[in-house]
């Protein structure tokens, strides 16, 4: 029987690069091994009920690109919320709505997290190349303003998709991306939501609702129903907005409603000054360059200001108070 101590050591070139291509091929081999291992690791299915720090891990990254209302404490327990915010994310990216965080769901999560803390690159502009163009591009199509390949040059086109945007959300309404302009951009991208329509019936259903009711669409109590008359409604705020009144909610209704929407809410607090002669709006003028006059449940005021907060419309309420004019509080919506 051979034994160690009988062979023979024969030096040979070629054996030696058969040995070393060998080696080369088995630590390639151990690499994908162990990196699928790790990934096998990172990705453990997560789904309702579970607890845990990968839960907790989720629920921050789900919290970070907005599925997950802030309100909602990051405790590890995988609940009915932290369900309803996976499924949203998987509607978004195209995957399977099931509400379970499997090794897919995880892995686009993970990239989607640490892609959105993106660092500001600097002022953007005609002209400018590189990754972060690609990146803002990637942002403007999402949000339904720029519809070209995606390139590393900063095109007129681009610019042009940059200008609508700025001016659709009252910023100055030129083509140069700064921080302010890439930040908002980043935020609307990450909060797209998914496309309803009749029989679905969840948050967002009901977030749409909401929604059309404060605009005036329909005038039924948000159910989170997709029914019928939420199709009439949604189908006459596309026609008013110059949207293919189809009645599906998709990407560019989204872009246009929660816009309308947001500025519906703004300024929810009116302040009214009482007209008790042909002087009233010269004198509240006076005090508040920008009045106006206005009629309201068929009587004549002057509108002495709008304000999102009830504090800061109870503050120029007192400050007109004080200077002797018959003054009043209200709701936007009852105007």
């Amino acid at each position: 029987m051979e034994t160690i101590r009988d062979i023979k050591a024969v030096p040979n070139r070629i054996l030696l690069q058969r040995l070393n291509a060998k080696k080369l091929l088995s630590s390639a081999v151990i690499s994908l091994a162990i990196l699928s291992l790790a990934s096998e690791v990172l990705a453990v299915t997560l789904k309702k009920t579970d607890n845990g720090p990968e839960v907790a891990n989720i629920q921050k990254c789900l919290q970070q690109l907005g599925y997950l209302n802030s309100s909602v404490k990051v405790n590890g327990n995988f609940g009915p919320a932290t369900e309803s915010a996976v499924i949203k994310f998987q509607q978004a990216n195209g995957l399977n709505a099931d509400g379970i965080a499997g090794n897919t769901t995880q892995q686009v999560l993970k990239f989607r997290c640490q892609k959105s803390k993106t660092a500001f690159p600097g002022v953007l502009k005609k002209g400018s190349k590189g990754l972060a163009v690609i990146q803002l591009q990637e942002n403007l199509k999402k949000i339904g303003y720029y519809k070209l390949q995606f390139s590393d040059s900063f095109s007129q086109e681009t610019e042009n998709a940059v200008i609508r945007f700025k001016k659709d959300n009252e910023l100055p309404p030129n083509g140069i991306v700064d921080e302010r302009t890439w930040k908002l951009v980043e935020k609307f991208a990450s909060k797209i939501r998914p496309i309803l329509k009749e029989t679905n019936q969840n948050q967002d259903v009901l977030y749409l609702q909401q929604c059309l009711k404060k605009t005036g669409y329909i005038n039924f109590a948000p159910t989170g129903y997709f029914g019928s008359n939420t199709t009439e409604g949604v189908k006459k705020f596309q026609r008013a907005n110059e949207l293919k009144p189809t009645g599906i909610v998709d990407r560019q209704t989204w872009i246009v409603l929660e816009r309308v929407c947001a500025a519906k809410t703004q300024n929810r607090y009116v302040v009214l000054v009482a007209v008790t002669s042909r002087y009233t709006l010269e004198d509240v003028r006076k005090i508040v360059p920008e009045a106006v006059p206005v009629t309201f449940k068929g009587q004549n005021y002057v509108k002495a200001g709008e304000f999102s907060d009830r504090n800061s419309a109870d503050q120029r309420f007192q400050m007109l108070r004080n200077n002797d004019f018959d003054t009043q509080i209200e709701m936007k919506d009852a105007m």
